[in-house]
């Protein structure tokens, strides 16, 4: 990603003399100075923004929802399992908690979904989500009428096939390895104010959450 710049100085003198006559004596000319080329200093790496957030709870599922209303900021939701859901600032604070057991969590036709298996039927649970990272329950449907397969699909969606095996996550276009297990996986188009481009969201085996454009990732062959 660092792209450096090789500038190439060339100096050019140029005199001459001629013999003249003996009755006249010739004058060499004013040798003339060559115009000066400018020097470019190689430009300094190009810092690509990240969030890193530590839960410390385990992660079974993360989300973005997208920034609300003038000037706001997107947030990030993780389901933790037993320790429910929570909602995130791209700082790593904690705006929402619900305590219910959680496996799946998706942003999906403008309303925060949760996945609950914990108990028998299966259950989703509909959220609004306010400007300031609060979350307000809209409706309860037992059993699901969305497919746990489904909703990992829509947390991911603008990266296309995914698969995850272990420390490693295996797109369209590369292989993206950690330093730890990968738990979760989601991207968004939009990540304001983090990026305008599509971001990446990894949460890992021991409750990490990393967020960054895609750009973030292009040492591995992303594009």
């Amino acid at each position: 990603m660092n792209r450096f710049i090789l500038s190439i100085c060339a100096i050019a003198f140029a005199a001459c003399s001629a013999d003249q006559p003996p009755a006249e004596e010739a004058s060499a000319p004013t040798p003339q100075e060559a115009p000066s080329v400018p020097v470019e200093t190689p430009s300094a790496p190009v810092e690509i923004p990240s969030v890193t957030i530590e839960t410390n709870k385990k992660i079974t599922s993360i989300t973005t929802i997208p920034a609300v209303g003038h000037r706001g900021a997107s947030r990030i939701i993780a389901a933790h399992g037993e320790d429910g859901t929570a909602i995130y600032t791209l700082e790593g604070k904690e705006t929402w908690r619900d305590e219910t057991p959680a496996k799946l969590v998706a942003f999906y036709q403008g309303t925060l979904i949760v996945y609950r298996d914990h108990e028998t039927p299966t259950r989703l649970d509909r959220y609004r989500v306010n400007r300031d990272g609060t979350a307000e329950l809209l409706e309860s449907t037992s059993p699901s009428p969305i497919a746990a397969t489904t909703i990992q699909r829509t947390a991911y969606a603008p990266l296309g096939p995914v698969r995850i095996e272990a420390n490693a996550i295996q797109l369209q276009t590369c292989r993206i390895e950690m330093d730890r297990d990968v738990a979760a996986l989601a991207a968004a188009p939009r990540m304001i104010p983090l990026a305008r481009e599509t971001a990446i969201i990894i949460g890992t085996d021991d409750g990490r959450i990393l967020a960054a454009p895609q750009a973030f990732f292009a040492d591995f062959g992303c594009e």
